[in-house]
């Protein structure tokens, strides 16, 4: 062999192609050749096989492999057409065949699994096998040209020989492991062989590429060489035995596959018959045994040998069975199948004689051997023996049935009965024939239902009462117990039943009368002991000898003594006065005379405690005389100590009555005087007032308030005073005409601050059919109604008060009725709440109603209107007073009252502007107070936290600061205290409270911290803006004569219709001033805010009671704000709920919380905001506009879109929108530097544009 080097370089190569036909057939000979290896493989590895077959098995898979190798080989040879005439040495190329057997010889040895290395080496010595034929048949060329070899190919050659050799063994090895004898027949083996083939076909062919060929002058002589002709015919020649050695293998392993499948199934079927217990016999047609299983021979007691060859008439006894002998001949001769099964005359008779019973059957085999029948015979000896006991068993049975007393009847699943005893025909009143066959529901009604249709077995004995019917249709109690069985594959029942009619009747009568006298003893026992332990007087008892036996609580508490230290001991170390042998003469001469001196009546003694101090005591004895001459005394024993301390102070507390009563009278007197100077002169000075025709609308309103409450109050004064006079009847009503409803709201008008203080809702319900105008006593009717309503706010934390008026169904009177959510009160309560106090003083020496003296006050005054008053409440829900009044309508025209009054409510206006500083965590009430106070002229600093709060006064001047009480990480209150603290006036500039709590001691709280004035939210800005210009000192501040024009700017109108019946939309314009504002916060709170239900329910279930507070309390005076009233009504009602800790209905109140937000977030979405007309903007002003433009770009700086926008709605007023249009994007997306440069951009291109319609 020559390799290519720098001696032997490749000059002027041949290049040959291949034939692609015979290219592929040479692989496929591979395969094939692979293929009929690894069968004879399969075949080497039989256990079952001789030496000789195993070797010879191995010589023609190696034939095989090693032909196909050279054929494979000399076909790629001829397959590489060369430009040069080739020749091949005969001699060599015929020894080449021996490498190729050999590598046969290694993969044959291979079949067996062996270690890793043992197949690495057998995969070198194959692929050196190979390797070897390939060159050594390389070497047989002749041409004219020199064959040189690539050095790196020809090692490829041999490294993929080896690596696709051993993933070839190894495959077909993983094969015969699992599949075992049946790898042959895989699809798994077919991919070995395609494995294998690959591999010699790709070590030819990258062989063939390893050599190259260059010309050369030798002289060749093809004459005495093999053409490619002749060795063309070799290899077919070769490839002939090849394919006919691969069609015996597959013949072979086909054989052999079948032969063993009959072998395996050859021993199931001997196994599956030696394993059976019955006799199982092949018979000729004469009745000849030709092989029996061994089951024959443990039956009739013969070995084996003895049976075959025998007539099947010796295995049976042939006297007792002649007519089944005869139909087995018939069955011989016929070939007929017949099957004789539970003869009681065919017996089997044994080697030694014995004679035994036996099921016998016989049948043809259809099979190539005519004449053949299989017989099979069953020992039946024992199962004969049990029919026999079971036979005698159900007799015994049976006449224990018969005789028992007990009704006893069998039933299948259906419930039809099968049969019953004679008992059961006496107990039910059936004969046998009328109910078998019928249902045992005739029987007992409730069975089947209760036992049959269960599905499930009851294999328990169930036993309970239950009712039978006995024909008669009377049905009486009777026990019963039901058994299950399975017989035939099928359910059955077995029931037992017994008549209890007179049993139950007699348990009955001894049942209660064990009830009725344990009855008597624990009602005796527990009346007694509940008596003595619970008696306010002590209680003891005692025996004839004075042994105390009984000492009490009350004795216990009365004397110092446990009664452990008394029970046991004399009596007389509880009364000294008495000596052992003094009270042994009383129980001694009582016992013989019966004379009572104590006992039945009662005497005063002296009582000795415990500490050695006596007290007097009241002592009465009763006597009883118990079983065996036992008596039994008891003393009921009462500290009188009070009492005569009482009977001492009876004659003082009566003087000092009657010295009380004459300094009453005075009082009462000088009382009169001293308020109703003042209160007259308040009155005087408000009707003077009022006639001041400069007097605002507003301002009129609120002197006819303090007018009205004056006189209200001097009423209730005049009420006290006269109090005596209505409980002694003499007050008389006067009787005017008067305008009710007017009156009414005017009554109401007075609770209007009180109302909102505690954040209640009063609503006043007047029904149609009231009259207008009525003739009464309208002082009174208000004290009544101003009583009633007044409790009903004072015992309501949450919720709403109602006055309801109406006329009384069936009479001429109206009816009153006030309704609240209050905390209700017991049935004891609403009977006592129209009582008077005993206490003469405490009409005096209290406010007005707040004993309860007002409800009698209304009671007296009712009964006065020829009217009636009630109660009606529950704890923890409300209560509802209702009172009638004989009110007539008026006959002709009168004069009335009430009539012309007219309340109109006015705006607030500042005098001055104020700079104000804001403390307000949520954006959209910041939004509103900003809007409305900007409105009034006002410079507003916002501020998210009490920390800025305190950080910017140190900064700057304010005239007043506006605080929130809840805020994160410095809340109103420490803000307050803080600002308290600080040096110099700043510490006392005023703070005004703004909080959506109502609860007093909350705002006692805010006062307590330094604060000046608490307004509830929702705001009320008329109440905020008074407080504000009361608070500031005069001379601080800026006049206002009016309000800025630029501030006054047309209104935006918005279509808010798709809110009603979800948000009073009214009010909310009124509040805010600005359609456009308002409905944009409207919607900003329907996007932050629509989560804020289900956060607070996950906050509470995850024990976060703190932070769901939070969001109720922030909410709730959100939603105020914005006039969401039924939100703002749930979140009010679940914020008191959470300050007393109560979860579990603030998660049911949440939950309707939860569909009350979702209807109002839909109904926000249908809002729609126009866009703003430039038709009616402002006339530009150069110094307004970029007076705004600087306020909005400070405004960016708090990076809220809720603070920059009114800005940005102002400044549209005056300029196009499309100017404002990229500021408003990057507001919206929250690039609050951009808009900032486009603010500055819009301000420097508006000054170079001045005077110019933009």
């Amino acid at each position: 062999m020559n390799f290519i080097t720098s001696e032997l370089p490749l000059a002027n190569e041949l290049v040959g192609s291949y034939n692609p036909v015979l290219v592929v057939i040479s692989i496929l000979v591979a395969i094939a050749a692979s293929y009929t290896a690894f069968q004879f493989s399969q075949q080497y590895q039989a256990k079952n096989i001789t030496r000789s077959q195993r070797n010879g098995w191995l010589l023609s898979g190696a034939i095989s492999l090693g032909g196909g190798i050279w054929v494979m080989h000399f076909l790629g040879m001829l397959a590489y057409q060369l430009p040069v005439k080739v020749s091949y040495d005969g001699s060599i190329t015929f020894l080449s065949v021996i490498p190729a057997l050999a590598a046969g010889f290694v993969v044959m040895k291979s079949a067996n699994r062996v270690s890793i290395f043992g197949m690495v080496m057998r995969s070198v010595m194959m692929a050196a096998c190979i390797g070897i034929m390939h060159y050594t048949g390389m070497a047989a060329m002749h041409l004219n040209a020199l064959m040189l070899y690539s050095v790196e190919m020809f090692s490829l050659s041999i490294v993929v020989a080896v690596t696709l050799s051993m993933a070839a063994i190894l495959l077909k090895q993983w094969v015969t492991s699992r599949y075992g004898e049946n790898a042959g027949i895989k699809k798994e083996i077919l991919f070995a062989a395609v494995l294998m083939g690959v591999a010699i076909a790709s070590m030819h062919y990258t062989g063939m590429a390893a050599s190259h060929f260059v010309p050369d002058d030798s002289v060749i002589d093809h004459a005495s060489m093999l053409s490619p002709l002749v060795l063309a015919l070799s290899v077919g020649l070769v490839l002939l035995g090849v394919l006919i050695l691969l069609l015996i293998s597959l013949f072979l392993a086909r054989r052999f596959t079948l032969l063993n499948e009959l072998k395996q199934n050859q021993f199931r079927l001997n196994r599956i018959l030696d394993s059976t217990i019955d006799a199982i016999i092949i018979l000729n047609k004469e009745g000849e045994i030709e092989s029996c299983n061994a089951a024959t021979g443990n039956i009739f007691g013969y070995e084996e040998s003895e049976i075959i060859g025998g007539n099947i008439t010796a295995l049976l006894d042939v006297k007792d069975g002649a007519d089944e002998l005869l139909k087995i001949n018939q069955t011989l001769n016929d070939k007929s199948s017949c099957i004789i099964n539970n003869s009681n005359h065919l017996y089997g008779l044994s080697k030694s004689g014995f004679k035994f019973s036996i099921d016998f059957a016989i049948n043809n085999i259809d099979t190539e051997v005519a004449g053949q029948f299989i017989c099979v015979i069953r020992d039946i000896t024992e199962r004969k023996e049990a029919e026999i006991a079971l036979s005698d068993s159900a007799a015994r049975v049976a006449a224990v049935v018969d005789t028992v007393p007990d009704a006893i009847f069998t039933f299948d699943k259906n419930g039809v009965v099968n049969s019953m005893n004679p008992s059961a025909e006496k107990i039910f009143g059936y004969f046998i024939g009328e109910i078998e066959g019928g249902n045992i529901a005739l029987l007992i009604p409730d069975i089947h239902e209760r036992y049959a249709v269960c599905e499930e077995a009851r294999l328990a004995i169930f036993s309970e009462e239950a009712e039978g019917l006995h024909k008669s249709g009377e049905r009486f109690p009777i026990e019963l117990s039901i058994n299950e069985y399975v017989l035939g594959g099928q359910r059955y029942f077995t029931c037992v039943s017994r008549d209890i009619t007179a049993r139950k009747a007699s348990d009955r009568e001894l049942e209660q009368h064990r009830e009725h006298l344990q009855s008597l003893v624990e009602t005796a026992t527990s009346e007694i002991h509940a008596i003595v332990k619970t008696a306010v007087n002590g209680v003891i008892s005692i025996d004839q000898h004075g042994t105390v036996n009984i000492f009490n609580p009350a004795a216990e508490k009365m004397f110092g003594w446990q009664a452990i230290e008394v029970v046991g001991r004399n009596v007389v170390m509880i009364v000294p006065n008495i000596d052992t042998n003094t009270h042994d003469g009383y129980i001694k001469r009582y016992l013989d005379t019966h004379e009572a001196r104590i006992i039945g009546s009662g005497r005063e003694v002296s009582g000795l405690r415990k500490d050695g101090s006596t007290f007097p005591l009241h002592l009465a004895v009763g006597h009883a005389e118990l079983s065996q001459n036992k008596q039994l005394f008891v003393a009921f024993v009462t500290d009188i100590t009070e009492q005569k301390n009482a009977e001492k102070e009876l004659l003082m507390a009566k003087e000092h009555a009657e010295q009380s009563a004459r300094v009453k009278a005075d009082f009462l007197a000088n009382m009169s005087h001293e308020i109703r100077t003042p209160m007259n002169a308040v009155i005087g000075f408000s009707e003077l007032v009022l006639q001041d025709p400069s007097l605002s609308d507003q301002s009129k309103q609120h002197v006819n308030t303090i007018l009205n409450s004056g006189k209200n109050l001097l009423g209730i004064i005049n009420d006290i005073l006269d109090f005596s006079k209505i409980e002694a009847g003499k007050v008389s009503l006067e009787t005017v005409c008067f305008h009710l409803p007017n009156a009414v709201q005017d009554i109401l008008r007075t609770f209007e601050f009180k109302v909102a203080e505690k954040g209640l809702e009063l609503k006043l319900i007047i029904a149609p059919n009231v009259p207008l105008r009525v003739m009464g006593d309208p002082a009174r009717l208000r004290q009544v109604i101003l009583n009633l309503i007044g409790n009903a706010i004072k015992f309501t934390p949450l919720g709403c008060v109602t006055l309801t008026i109406a006329p009384e169904a069936g009479s001429q009177r109206i009816q009153f009725s006030v309704n609240d959510t209050g905390i209700g009160m017991s049935e004891e309560q609403v009977s006592e709440v129209f009582e008077a106090f005993s206490q003469a003083d405490t009409s005096t020496n209290r406010r007005f109603g707040g004993t309860g003296l007002g409800t009698t006050i209304s009671k007296q005054i009712v009964e006065l209107m020829a009217g009636e008053i009630w109660a009606q409440s529950q704890q923890g829900i409300g209560s509802t007073f209702h009172f009638t009044a004989s009110l007539e309508q008026p006959l002709g025209s009168l004069d009335c009252l009430f009539e012309n009054d007219t309340f109109v409510d006015a705006d607030y206006c500042s005098p001055r502007a104020f700079k104000v500083l804001l403390a307000e965590d949520i954006p959209e009430n910041a939004t509103l107070v900003i809007l409305r106070l900007e409105q009034q002229g006002h410079i507003i600093k916002w501020c998210e936290n009490g920390q800025i709060v305190i950080d910017a006064i140190a900064n700057d001047d304010y005239d007043i600061v506006l605080m929130d009480i809840q805020m994160p990480e410095v809340d109103g209150l420490v803000a307050t205290a803080m600002i308290r603290k600080l040096p110099g006036a700043v510490a006392t500039i005023p703070i005004i409270a703004l909080t959506a709590s109502v609860m007093k001691e909350d705002q006692q709280d805010c006062f307590d911290v330094g604060m000046n004035v608490v307004v509830a939210k929702p705001i009320n800005f008329s109440e905020l803006l008074s407080s504000m210009e009361a608070l500031v000192p005069e001379g601080e501040g800026r006049p206002l004569k009016s309000i800025p024009e630029v501030l006054s700017a047309v209104k935006v109108e918005v279509d808010f219709s798709p809110l009603e019946d979800r948000i009073d939309y009214v009010k909310g314009v009124s509040t805010w001033k600005d359609p456009f504002v308002y409905a944009t916060a409207l919607i900003n709170f329907s996007h932050e805010h629509k989560n804020d239900v289900t956060d607070m329910i996950h906050l509470l279930n995850d024990g976060e009671n703190g932070a769901a507070s939070l969001i109720s309390h922030a909410l709730k005076g959100l939603a105020g704000n914005l006039c969401i009233n039924v939100v703002a009504e749930k979140t009010s009602t679940i914020d008191g709920l959470l300050k007393v800790n109560d979860i579990a209905v603030s998660l049911v109140e949440l939950a309707a919380l939860d569909k009350v937000m979702k209807a109002v977030v839909m109904a926000i979405s249908y809002l729609e905001l126009p866009a703003v007309c430039s038709g009616n903007r402002e006339p530009f002003d150069l110094d307004v506009v970029v007076e705004l433009i600087t306020k909005m770009i400070e405004a960016l700086d708090e990076l809220n879109p809720e603070i920059v926008m009114p800005h940005v709605l102002k400044i549209e007023k005056y300029l196009d929108q499309s100017l404002l249009k990229p500021i408003r994007k990057n507001i919206n997306d929250f690039d609050f530097d951009m808009a900032r440069e486009e603010a500055i951009k819009l301000s420097d291109k508006i000054r170079r544009v001045e005077q110019k319609d933009i």
